[in-house]
């Protein structure tokens, strides 16, 4: 019976699926990340070798896999993808004319929401990016340019504001509330003294300041008008980037699939988040992931 590999690969973990020829999950496994712009070469290697080859020890004796695909954060160009493609190829027990490809794990994305030929997804975890392909086979994304562009809609982008917020509350600029007093204690800001070491230790900490945006999504359910006005203004930036992928692509089926623990939070983020997405457009469906991403890509090797 023919396998395949399915990888999504981000900055903090890679998790692979196998599946066989009847789409039968054989299993998953993780390691840590592989994302080809925040780690090694090497690194990028390693995190993908050890979870197969734990995945090969649980397939069936001898097995051999057929094809791979692989959805790796920070590929941006061929070369990338190249890259990554020549590191496959050196797995073990791959077929002789084994099909492999490599891509941004945007594309993981869209086939976790089971749309292989045309469809959008948004993504919006610690970072955010929209991204749509149409049926002719054109693709188009908005956003996902670092932390270092904002991530606007982002968690990290919630938490920069929330920070600011934070230091403004703490030099007098604004008056303290229950939101602000939460968000100094959290940061650690007791004083002006504070400021400037909390801001530099903070400044290449993006998954540190992302997790800030549970405090202004707490406050939001409990109509704070600061921490709606951080949300409403992010989801505005949000509704730009699906608009801007509508916009560049000829879309017919309007399936929008959203990815990330904060674009599928319940609470006032999800219900305003839909709300604009469908005043945008009213024919776009909003789905959430029909299976894993790494299922995704696994499903995605089927079909090379």
């Amino acid at each position: 019976m023919k396998h395949y590999l399915g990888i999504d690969g981000g900055g903090t973990k890679t998790k692979l699926c196998l599946i066989n020829e009847k789409k039968e999950v054989i299993g998953f496994y993780s390691a840590g990340p592989s994302s080809i712009d925040t780690v090694s070469e090497e690194i990028t290697r390693n995190n993908i070798l050890f979870p197969y080859k734990e995945l090969l020890k649980i397939a069936p004796k001898n097995s051999e896999v057929s094809a791979v695909f692989a959805g790796i954060g920070g590929i941006i160009n061929e070369e990338d993808e190249q890259l990554v493609k020549n590191l496959l190829r050196k797995l073990p027990n791959l077929a002789k004319n084994a099909k492999i490809n490599a891509k941004n794990d945007m594309y993981n994305a869209l086939y976790c929401g089971l749309l292989f030929d045309e469809g959008m997804t948004l993504i919006i975890g610690t970072g955010s990016v929209a991204f749509g392909k149409d049926s002719h086979g054109n693709s188009h994304k908005c956003g996902g340019w670092g932390y270092k562009e904002g991530d606007a809609g982002s968690a990290y982008n919630l938490g920069k504001e929330a920070l600011q917020l934070a230091i403004r509350a703490t030099d007098g600029r604004i008056s303290r509330t229950p939101f602000t007093q939460e968000l100094c204690e959290t940061i650690g800001l007791e004083s002006i003294y504070d400021i400037v070491p909390v801001v530099n230790s903070l400044w290449e900490d993006r998954t540190k300041v992302a997790s800030y945006a549970k405090i202004v999504t707490k406050y939001a359910e409990k109509n704070d008008k600061n921490a709606i006005q951080i949300i409403d203004i992010a989801i505005e930036q949000i509704v730009l980037a699906v608009n801007g992928v509508l916009r560049n692509l000829d879309i017919t089926n309007k399936t929008l699939v959203i990815v990330g623990g904060l674009g599928n939070s319940e609470g006032y983020f999800k219900e305003k988040l839909h709300q604009r997405i469908k005043n945008l457009d009213k024919d776009i469906i909003i789905t959430s992931p029909k299976v894993d991403p790494a299922e995704g890509a696994a499903l995605m090797a089927i079909n090379l």
